[in-house]
């Protein structure tokens, strides 16, 4: 079949037609992409009031509490803090009962997040939600449940029979908010199966630094399609159930000097504003239950230190009425890695003083100890401390843990059903589907299944880079969690094709023997070599260049060099530059970190199956 190109899914406020990006088509010598200019959202409505009687009630349970369990309250700490070892290959992670009773009673902890080293399955939550609630509703004073988090950041990625959708810059080249809608009610469902009703969240960093390790998880550099994908993220996820979405890394997270994670930002107030802060607008107007706080600093100033970030502008001036949660360890690092403050008391007063709830500590209880001396010593008033608890606790109502805070056995059979397993894998085909991008095409594509079809590169018969990072664990780089039926593309293309060969290659950075590669390619009508980025979060990611590393060049260019026509299918969570093979490319494909169904996207499009209609969010 020819290409044919659809109509465009739009957002509502981008503009029309700014910046164009010329793309080759076989059926349409070339085909104008639009891409959507920077617009400033207009100021949203404020958050939704809460519900009285939750207040009130929230307000009669705060007045019965000592000052160390309102601190305990505001006090997050990781699973790993009260585990007893690491969790087995069954998907279970067995509990220090000591640990855990010291967290819960002796310190009174609000909040647990987490997993210690990989996904669990349905019953590993099960199990974990409740014995960690049994001793929170059976051995406190006053019975209050545990709030448990968790970064399902592109579907149940820390569920071991999860869906994994494409990470968001995916998302944002379908355009199709309904898409992301689905996708956000599934990812709530299986939240709620697994007993975890707070979601860390979606993403509403602005993808403006390419280098950025977190870039994949963002929806792009356009703060209309940002505030519009994670807005409609927000709706589907809090209105599927009791979940609360969670608005991060607020704000001005992603404009980094650097490129590197967790590093400062030189950003003018008109610049926060325009590009970064407009998206979050969108957020609380959507009625997100809770914010987690940039971890770097914007001109010097941490925003976890800043009251008039977090509280002028996010509370008084975005009407955010909502829980405000740190990052990991951010409040430690004001003293050690920003030293803006002396000592961690200092840190801690400064954090609370600016507007903090709970403090992601998350491995020990310092955190309180400092907060009550503050409170004992009148630095900080205890109602400061009301003020936050008062929030955690209306959220902990809002959830309905304080009416039953087991995990729902109703939701966990119906993510369990074959229906609703058919429809989530559906679903993530038809996210991969939609988000992949044709870049170039001069008529080698579609595949013919009766050619000789090369296929090399380090992502082609490799699950990780596929999935990218949070997926089954914090660096996606362990494929022994992935199911056993998951596919790589050369799966997928040998499915379609008796005729295809694999030849190894490059590694992701490391060169490797070319030649059985440049042998294959000879007897090859077709060459698809598919390169790109392996899995990393965070800090991991961080690279210095942009350029693809000089291994897969190489490789790219060795099959070239043969006259073999060469697909280039790009596996990666931002662009790279190709510059050096592009023009000798017959056909280009962008596959973004498309996720558990993207190998058999990959194939759809490589083979004619489905029209590439993805347009690049950058």
């Amino acid at each position: 079949m020819a290409y044919s190109f659809r109509g465009r899914h739009t957002v509502p406020g981008a503009a029309s037609n700014p910046v164009s990006l010329m793309v080759r088509s076989p059926s349409v010598r070339w085909v104008p992409l639009v891409l959507l200019s920077c617009l400033v959202l207009a100021p949203g409505r404020a958050t939704a009031q809460a519900d009285p009687a939750a207040g009130a009630r929230a307000e009669a349970l705060l007045t019965r509490m000592t000052l160390q369990e309102k601190i305990g309250q505001m006090t997050q700490v990781t699973v790993t803090a009260v585990a007893a070892d690491e969790q087995d290959d069954a998907g279970r992670i067995r509990l220090d009962p000591v640990r855990l009773r010291s967290a819960i009673v002796e310190h009174h902890v609000g909040s647990i997040l987490n997993v210690v080293s990989a996904s669990l399955t349905l019953e590993g939550w099960h199990a974990l939600i409740n014995e960690i609630q049994d001793v929170a509703l059976n051995e406190t004073r006053l019975r209050i449940p545990i709030i448990y988090g968790i970064d399902f950041v592109h579907g149940g990625n820390y569920l071991r029979s999860g869906t994994i959708f494409p990470h968001n810059i995916g998302l944002a080249a379908t355009f199709d908010l309904e898409l992301v809608r689905r996708t956000g009610v599934i990812t709530a469902q299986e939240a709620l199966a697994s007993g975890l009703p707070w979601n860390f969240a979606p993403v509403f960093d602005v993808g403006r630094i390419p280098l950025w390790p977190r870039y994949y998880e963002t929806f792009g550099e356009d703060v209309v399609v940002v505030g519009a994908m994670g807005g409609a993220l927000v709706e589907a996820v809090q209105g599927t159930g009791p979940v609360a979405a969670t608005l991060k890394h607020y704000v001005g997270y992603s404009g980094s000097d650097t490129g590197r994670d967790r590093t400062p930002a030189s950003l003018s107030e008109r610049v926060v504003r325009e590009q970064y802060l407009a998206p979050f607008r969108k957020g609380v107007a959507a009625g997100a239950m809770s914010v987690m706080v940039n971890s770097g600093e914007i001109d010097g100033e941490p925003i976890h230190a800043s009251r008039y970030w977090l509280t002028d502008v996010l509370r008084d001036e975005l009407g955010f009425g909502g829980v405000v949660v740190t990052d990991w360890e951010d409040v430690v690092y004001l003293h050690t890695r920003h030293r803006v403050a002396a000592t961690m008391k200092d840190a801690v007063r400064m954090a609370v003083e600016a507007g903090i709830d709970m403090s992601m500590t998350p491995y020990d209880f310092e955190f309180g100890v400092h907060l009550a001396e503050l409170v004992r010593e009148g630095t900080i008033s205890e109602r400061r401390i009301d003020e936050s608890v008062r929030r955690i606790l209306e959220m902990k109502i809002a959830l309905g843990l304080l009416d039953d805070a087991r995990p729902d056995m109703a939701w966990a059979a119906r993510v369990n059903s074959a229906d609703a397993r058919q429809t989530a894998r559906q679903t993530a085909r038809q996210a991969a589907r939609e988000s992949i991008t044709l870049l170039q095409n001069n008529g080698v594509l579609p595949l013919a299944p009766g050619s000789r079809i090369l296929v090399t590169g380090p992502a082609a018969d490799a699950l990780t880079p596929l999935h990218g990072g949070w997926t089954h664990t914090w660096q996606g780089a362990d494929p022994s969690y992935f199911p056993d039926d998951t596919p790589t593309l050369l799966d997928a293309i040998r499915a379609r094709s008796e005729h295809a060969v694999f030849a190894d290659g490059s590694g992701f950075e490391e060169s490797g023997d070319l030649s059985g590669a440049v042998r294959a390619a000879r007897d090859a009508d077709v060459a698809v070599i598919a390169i790109g980025e392996d899995a990393y979060s965070e800090g991991f990611g961080d690279i210095g260049d942009l350029t693809l590393p000089a291994a897969q060049i190489e490789l790219v260019r060795a099959v070239q060099a043969t006259g073999t026509p060469t697909v280039l299918v790009l596996v990666q969570g931002r662009p790279r530059v190709i510059s050096a093979v592009a023009d000798d490319a017959a056909a280009i494909v962008m596959a973004y970190v498309p996720g558990m169904e993207g190998a058999e996207a990959i194939a759809e499009v490589l083979f004619g199956e489905h029209n590439p209609a993805g347009v690049l969010p950058f």
